[in-house]
């Protein structure tokens, strides 16, 4: 009780201002008192009570809008009442339970206010303190039980169809029992059945397969409780142009576009890069989407198979380099993303008289679609082709040399940028 009294005095003296004489003193010890005094209240909304020195206007308060809210805090509270804004009643205090938060007074009979967090559930006694004295409303705010909730990333998923694997969602939720091997999540109405729990909160579930496409909701149950979340999308059937070759450097010569310090020479091609781009108004998920070079129209040979999960946000930009470590660019799910190929290299062509194939596939349905097709080759040592619509949707079927042109030069620092993997070819940020 001491501690409690010195540091609730310190808040109201504090709050107070300038001392002017025994008069004022007299007021901050009687507000000081009233607060100390207070319990955290346990029900009931009765009359707020005012308590000051003799024949002073003490505040006093008659009710509060809304009378309730969540645990987490956050909640704006009106509190009516008189005597917050007179001329000498200085800095105004409020306190919900043992818990003080700034005050906004509104007039002499308004104060907003924030409720703060609270420990647990229950109602608690709400006073407003100034150096008039103090008001308490027991029981005047009740904080309710914290839901069970769920939030999930990535917001959108597939599953293939050689495997029926599914992507890969992490789902975090709070107000559940602790997450044990009983745990369940559901897609819809399906159930998901490749599961993984991290930690007490957090699980990993696959998307089943065979989910129609569209929102769906996702539900975790533990111990007979069960937390919901809307609005996540299995994602449909690829439509040619969704996905965009948009940039190809095909003989890196001594350059560093993966800025892993290591420029290529040689045998060391590590920074060939293929940038895509999606050029839909919705995330793409990429985990079943399979990058190729084709030697044949009906021959693909895989060259990159993204990280599951992968996703790319509308408009949004993602990099494919042959291989080093790239470094400085944007965190998986976001546009500017880079990846090493998963084959170990890219093995584009350096020869101007051979045509490169590259081919984007959708390998989740049946059968497989082609989500892009180019036929292109080099421009030279250094220079990237780039889409002349940089980040557009090319319509023609396969992309052809004329949907590209060499990476227009521009000056960057010192020297000359011939190619942008991961922005536009101006430098801008898809």
């Amino acid at each position: 009780m001491r501690t409690r009294l010195l540091v609730a005095t310190l808040l109201v003296a504090g709050l107070a201002g300038c001392n002017d004489g025994n008069k004022q003193g007299t007021r901050k010890q009687a507000a000081a008192a009233a607060v100390t005094s207070g319990t955290t209240g346990t029900g009931g909304t009765g009359a707020g009570s005012g308590q000051g020195a003799p024949g002073v206007d003490a505040p006093q308060v008659t009710g509060l809008a809304p009378a309730s809210g969540p645990l987490d805090g956050g909640t704006p509270v009106v509190i009516s009442g008189s005597n917050f804004a007179k001329s000498n009643a200085g800095q105004t205090l409020v306190l919900f339970g043992n818990t003080a938060v700034a005050v906004t007074p509104a007039s002499d009979t308004e104060l907003h206010v924030t409720a703060p967090a609270h420990t647990q559930p229950g109602a608690v006694d709400v006073r407003v303190v100034n150096d008039l004295g103090v008001a308490t409303r027991a029981g005047a705010f009740t904080y309710a039980p914290r839901g069970p909730s769920l939030t999930f990333v990535p917001g959108v998923g597939s599953s293939d169809l050689a495997t029926q694997r599914g992507t890969r969602i992490r789902l975090s939720v709070k107000g559940l029992p602790p997450l044990t091997a009983a745990v369940t999540v559901a897609f819809g109405g399906t159930a998901a059945t490749e599961l993984t729990v991290v930690d007490a909160e957090t699980v990993v579930a696959e998307v089943p397969y065979g989910l129609p496409p569209g929102a769906t909701a996702i539900t975790v149950t533990e111990g007979g409780v069960a937390a919901t979340a809307q609005g996540f999308r299995v994602q449909g059937t690829l439509a040619y142009g969704d996905l965009t070759i948009n940039e190809v450097l095909f003989d890196p010569g001594s350059t560093d576009p993966n800025n892993d310090g290591v420029p290529s020479a040689g045998n060391n091609q590590s920074d060939e890069f293929i940038e895509l781009v999606n050029t839909t108004a919705n995330p793409v998920d990429l985990t079943f989407v399979v990058l190729c070079d084709q030697s044949g129209q009906n021959q693909s040979n895989p060259i990159h198979m993204f990280p599951n999960p992968t996703t790319l946000p509308p408009g949004g930009a993602i990099v494919v380099f042959a291989g080093g470590t790239p470094l400085e660019f944007a965190a998986r799910h976001a546009s500017g993303h880079a990846q090493a190929s998963t084959h170990g290299a890219l093995n584009l062509s350096n020869s101007n008289t051979t045509t490169e194939i590259l081919s984007l596939e959708d390998r989740s349905v049946f059968p497989v679609v082609l989500v892009f097709r180019a036929e292109l080759s080099t421009p030279g040592a250094g220079i990237s082709l780039v889409n002349r619509n940089d980040g557009q949707r090319i319509t023609s079927n396969p992309a052809r040399a004329a949907d590209y042109e060499a990476h227009p030069a521009r000056p960057h620092g010192q020297g000359t940028v011939r190619h942008s993997a991961g922005v536009k070819k101006d430098g801008a940020p898809f």
